[in-house]
Order: C-alpha cells, then structure tokens, then sequence
C-alpha cells in the first residue's frame, strides 16, 4: 500500500489543485494564487508524486482531471468548506456568537430579568438586544410574524401559544401573591390561603389576553372547592391599578409584578403553597443562535426545554 507522507505537502498545494480543478488551467489558477504557471507546473507534478496519483490529464491544447482527481478535488472542497466553518466556529467560541436578538418581556419585568440581560450585553458586545415591553397578547403575534426572537413571561400563559411549534423553559420561580388596596382588611396578614379570598372581588384579565391566567386562577380557587368572585376584567395586571387603590378588588399575580411602586397605597401578600414561573417562549424553528447562548447564561447552564403548556 501507498505510504503517503503529508509533511512533505504543503497547504499551498492543494490550494493551487482546487485552482487548477476550477479553472482548468496552469496558468490562471497561478493568476488566482499570485504564483508563476512554472510554479504551478512544478508543485503540481510534485504533488502526484507525493500522493502516488494522477491528477490530470495533459495534453499540449487541453488539460482534465483524472477520476482519482476529479474525486479528490470533491473531496477536497468539502474540506475546505469543513476548515472554513470550523474556524468561523472557534472564532464565535473565543469572541461570543454575533447577531442579533429581539426579546418581548411583560410589563412588570423587572431587575430579576433586566440585571441578566444587561449582563449578557455587557460580556456580548458584539450582540444587538432589543427588549419590548408587551402584553400577553402582543407575545403571540409577535411570535408568528417573526417580530420576536424570544418571549419571557409566566408559565401559566404558555398554554395560550400551540404546543406543536413552541418551545419552552423555566428561568425563575415566582411566589404568587394576592394584590389590594391597604385598606382591605387581609392586607394586614403576612400570609393568605386560598380560603381567604372566597368572599373577595376579585380582578381578572379578558380571555383574549390572557386565557392561561384567568384558567390559573380559577385552579387556585378550584383546589379549595371554590368560585372566585370576579368583580372586573382588564387587558392587563396594569390596567387594574386604579381598581386596587380604589380597593375594588384582589388581583393574583406574581411577586415580580408591582415591587415597591405604589407602596402605602398597594400590598402584596402572598398565597401559601402556590407558585409559578417565569419562563422563556421561542418558535423551534426559529435557527437564531443567540437565543441558547442568552438562555444558558441567564439560567447558568442548561436549559432545561420543555413543551409549551406543559
């Protein structure tokens, strides 16, 4: 069998076969590389013998590739195209993958998201990060038309999106508590069950901004063989921020939704033994690349995908 000694060969070689392969000729593939047609000639026929092949067929009007070298030459250029790729890679891997990102985020979303995603910017410099601040609903079209990349809501509005072409993951967990006026007599308490509310108004959203939220509600309530009292529906948690001052009701929602705004007049208590979660949306066909590495950095690994509703 042929010994074939790949030290003697230099990359310039088989960069001037894949010129000669292209354009059939000494001398223009010299022309492409900046080298004499002698020293293509020259390097060529030191080539074959370095390989033990024939590559070409020579003739004094005409020149061809052998089926060894029209093989090789195949093969050679998917190589190429395999080198090519893999430093691009390891470049992405040394600077951080570069593009772009654009990424709807409820209303409330506050340092617990927006710390790590000035963070991620931060080290990703190269990264264009656009947030949208949204509604329930805006998510879904957004989604649809390709006008988002990426969605961070609650975990309970998932079942609103299909579950065939959604993809899913937990990022935090959330304390759902229960939001009134402080002048409502169970502001005063620390701590709230569910049986606490069976006699309160209480404030929901239109189904067709959220579904999943008014479904999680009536769960809530459903645990404890009760039926909420709904006194008022909104498009939004924010939108009922007059009706909770004006102590016109109890909104459920999470410990991210109000922080400190509005203290002395709002108070969240929170409901014991219930929780959601903030999670991540994405399309599964959406090919972005940003979207894995953002994930992982903000949950400090893996991702931890699920189905959407799930």
């Amino acid at each position: 069998m042929f010994e074939i000694n790949l030290s003697n060969i230099q990359l310039q070689d088989l960069e001037l076969f894949l010129a000669v392969a292209d354009y059939g000729n000494f001398t223009k593939a010299g022309e492409k590389l900046y080298v004499t047609q002698s020293w293509v000639s020259k390097r060529m026929s030191f080539l074959e013998h370095e390989l033990g092949l024939q590559l070409f067929l020579r003739s004094r009007n005409k020149m061809s590739l052998t089926p060894a070298g029209q093989y090789l030459a195949e093969r050679l250029h998917e190589a190429e195209t395999f080198l090519i790729d893999s430093i691009k890679e390891a470049n992405e891997i040394q600077t951080g993958v570069s593009g772009s990102v654009k990424i709807g985020v409820l209303e409330w979303a506050s340092n617990v998201l927006l710390l790590p995603l000035r963070e991620f910017i931060r080290n990703q410099p190269q990264l264009s990060v656009d947030v949208f601040y949204q509604q329930f609903q805006d998510f879904r079209i957004g989604l649809n038309q390709g006008k988002l990349d990426l969605v961070f809501t609650m975990e309970y509005d998932n079942k609103s999106f299909l579950e065939t072409n959604i993809s899913s993951t937990r990022l935090f967990p959330a304390q759902v508590m229960a939001y009134m006026s402080v002048e409502n007599p169970l502001a005063k308490k620390k701590l709230l069950h569910v049986k606490d509310l069976q006699s309160q108004n209480m404030l929901m959203l239109h189904d067709y901004s959220s579904s999943g939220y008014n479904e999680f509600v009536r769960q809530i309530f459903q645990t404890e063989k009760i039926r909420p009292i709904i006194s008022h529906y909104a498009s939004s948690g924010r939108a009922h921020i007059a009706n909770l001052i004006f102590d016109r009701g109890v909104l459920i929602a999470s410990n991210y939704f109000l922080k400190n705004e509005f203290d002395g007049q709002i108070v969240g208590v929170p409901i014991d033994g219930v929780e959601t979660y903030i999670t991540a949306i994405w399309k599964k066909d959406n090919t972005n690349p940003v979207i894995p590495r953002l994930l992982s950095e903000i949950t400090g690994g893996g991702t931890n995908q699920r189905p959407a509703g799930k």
